[in-house]
C-alpha cells in the first residue's frame, strides 16, 4: 500500500497522542503496531487509504473514546499526495517509531515523549501540496530529536526532500 496525505493527517493525530502519554500502555501498543507496519511495509501500488487506522483498529489497548477517530473510514473523492515506494517519508517514519520504541522500553518517557514532539508535524509539513522548502522545515522541527541520537539522525532522508 502507498500512504497518502490522508494517512499522514492520522500520523499527526499519533504522535499527538503519544506526546501527551507517553508512559501509556496505548502509547506502546500504537507504538509496536505502528513499528511493525514500517517495518514490514508492503510496496503494493494500490492505494489503500486509511492504512493507519486500520493497523492500530484491532488493537485491544487502545481508549476508544480518545482513539474514537480509529473506528471510521474516511472516504475522499481526491487521495490528496500520493507518496512512492522511494520518497524518505517511510523510512523517516520507521526511524521514528524505532526512536519511540526504544525509549519506551528503556523506561524513558521523558525521551519518548520529546522524540513525538519533534515528529508531530512531519507528517503535516509532508503532506503539504507544495513541497518546496520542507528540508528546512522538517530539519528544525527534529532538532531536539538529532540531539539525543546524534547529527547523522535521519541525514540521509533529509537530503532527499525537496529545498
Amino acid at each position: 500500500m502507498l500512504l497518502t496525505s490522508h494517512d499522514l493527517y492520522d500520523l499527526h493525530t499519533v504522535f499527538v497522542h503519544i506526546r501527551n502519554a507517553p508512559d501509556s500502555k496505548e502509547t506502546y501498543a500504537v507504538t509496536v503496531r505502528l513499528l511493525d507496519l514500517f517495518t514490514k511495509w508492503d510496496f503494493d501500488p494500490m492505494i489503500g487509504g486509511n492504512i493507519i487506522r486500520r493497523a492500530l483498529r484491532p488493537a485491544s489497548e487502545l481508549d476508544r473514546e480518545r482513539w474514537y477517530w480509529l473506528d471510521t473510514d474516511n472516504v475522499y473523492a481526491y487521495p490528496g499526495r500520493i507518496f512512492k515506494p522511494d520518497h524518505p517519508v517511510y523510512p523517516m517514519l520507521r526511524a521514528a517509531f524505532e526512536a519511540i520504541f526504544s525509549r519506551l522500553k528503556a523506561g524513558d518517557f521523558e525521551n519518548a515523549e520529546m522524540v513525538a514532539d519533534a515528529f508531530h508535524n512531519v507528517p503535516l509539513i509532508l503532506a503539504l501540496p507544495e513541497a518546496r522548502g520542507c528540508r528546512r522545515r522538517i530539519a528544525g522541527e527534529l532538532t531536539q530529536a538529532r540531539r539525543l541520537y546524534g547529527r547523522e539522525f535521519l541525514r540521509e532522508e533529509l537530503g532527499k526532500l525537496p529545498r
